[in-house]
């Protein structure tokens, strides 16, 4: 593993940080780090978009009128 160090960090910021980790029972550096960790494993918007992009690919277009004939036949 690597170490990050985080330099100039405000005084309310590092509190804020320490009451949050307190109140979990962790130590700052384990909160950090898990917070870190979900923000750096999520996916991005941009992610997202291009996966969506790539499984639509070859499919037919929506026919958005017989969509809203077919819903409204479900609710008769």
């Amino acid at each position: 593993m690597t170490s990050i160090v985080i330099r100039d960090v405000p005084t309310e910021v590092h509190e804020a940080l320490l009451r949050r980790a307190s109140a979990e029972g962790r130590s700052l550096q384990q909160y950090t780090l898990r917070m870190i960790s979900e923000i750096a494993l999520r996916r991005t918007q941009a992610e997202v978009l291009a996966d969506i992009r790539q499984r639509v690919k070859g499919m037919p277009p929506i026919d958005y009128d017989q969509l809203v004939a077919d819903i409204n036949a479900d609710r008769r």
